[in-house]
């Protein structure tokens, strides 16, 4: 087995190795190894019985004393569950290099690239958050600097018009076309102009306007929204059709999560500083500074969940959790998930747990969930 193992250092991590040492040792086929290595991966219990049998036979045609050949098998079965084979590793560990060297040493262009993507293992609001944990501003549409997706600049990540729902890549296409054409747009009225000359709906323009992307021009966007719906009767901004007052901030960042998905503007509500002063919520991000076993009352979104099988044919739910600060692995054991399966409440839940540090990564085991919002 050595010059089998001797590459990875006496760890079986690829299910070649679980192939070799089953021919090696028992003289398997390579059919059989396949099977046996398929039984180690699905841990069924007849299967692996039945090879159990067949490989200490084989071994013992080759000289291997029972007791040995029982402890390998045993080594095969405690290991191969958790390994892949070897292109699936080497490719995952290539990605896993790049990954990390990229986000390291080019943390803007990477992160705008994973954003511009629309896909991976979390929301967009997961990758978000990881941007301005990163120290990395994000920077809203603007008519002058975004186009299709998003970008690095100097200053941050610029949100492309494209994320803005109901823009349709024709009508991005054809503001890039006219910016590309006659240059960058001076005043808000020269852009009204050049972009129903585009043929790009009035629609279109609004949504542009309400996710913030004309803030550049000086005038409130209530104002734009008005002038445009006025246009071409108005000759000026200041006319008394279109002179109005501003939208509020609660209602820009209700707007802008309606066409984003996500606000620019990020502000913590004063109800839910109400809430969590009342039912003593600790925020993700301050769980680090806990020790462990502390019992600790925590909410916010279900971003991700998952479950696993146990060996007695119940479940465990892996949930990733996420407020206002940060994002954190909540485990519900068999008995906390199905007590509690019906308060897992998309739209937000509040649960109590313990906290505990895995690997350096502080994690919750919960025991109680309360469902929030409805």
């Amino acid at each position: 087995m050595e010059p089998i193992l001797l590459p990875t250092y006496g760890l079986i991590l690829y299910q070649e190795q679980v192939m070799a040492i089953a021919q090696a040792v028992a003289g398997c086929s390579v059919g059989e190894a396949d099977s046996l290595r398929r039984a180690l991966s699905a841990k069924s219990v007849e299967a692996l019985a039945k090879h159990r049998l067949r490989f200490v036979r084989g071994a013992a045609e080759r000289g291997v004393a029972n007791g040995k050949a029982l402890a390998v098998f045993d080594f095969l079965a405690r290991f191969a569950g958790y390994s892949f084979n070897k292109a699936h590793s080497v490719s995952y560990a290539y990605l896993a290099y790049w990954t990390a060297y990229l986000k390291t040493h080019c943390p803007k262009d990477y992160m705008a690239s994973l954003l511009s993507l629309e896909g991976g293992y979390y929301d967009k609001k997961v990758y978000i958050r990881e941007s301005v944990k990163m120290g990395l501003s994000l920077l809203g549409p603007d008519m002058n600097r975004s186009g299709f997706g998003f970008r690095a600049e100097e200053e941050g990540i610029r949100v492309g018009l494209d994320a803005i729902r109901g823009s349709g890549p024709e009508s991005v296409i054809a503001m890039m076309r006219s910016r590309q054409r006659d240059g960058v747009f001076q005043t808000f009225p020269e852009w009204v102009r050049r972009m129903k000359a585009s043929g790009i709906k009035k629609t279109v323009l609004e949504a542009w306007i309400a996710a913030g992307a004309c803030d550049r021009f000086g005038l409130h966007r209530k104002e734009m929204i008005a002038y445009l719906n006025d246009f071409p009767m108005a000759t000026g901004m200041h006319s008394a059709n279109v002179t109005v007052p501003d939208f509020t901030e609660p209602e820009k960042r209700k707007m802008e999560k309606a066409l984003l998905g996500f606000s620019l503007q990020q502000s913590v509500p004063g109800k839910w500083k109400d809430f969590a002063e009342r039912f003593n919520i600790v925020p993700i991000q301050a769980l680090s500074d806990f020790s462990d076993d502390t019992r600790v009352r925590i909410c916010g979104t279900v971003i991700h969940s998952r479950r696993y099988p146990t060996n007695s044919g119940e479940y465990v739910l892996m949930l990733i959790l996420q407020d206002h600060t940060d994002m954190i692995e909540v485990m519900l054991y068999p008995k906390t998930y199905k007590s509690f399966l019906y308060e897992l409440n998309p739209q937000g839940i509040l649960l109590e747990g313990d906290v505990r540090m895995r690997n350096g990564q502080v994690h919750v085991i919960a025991d109680k969930i309360k469902a929030l919002g409805g």
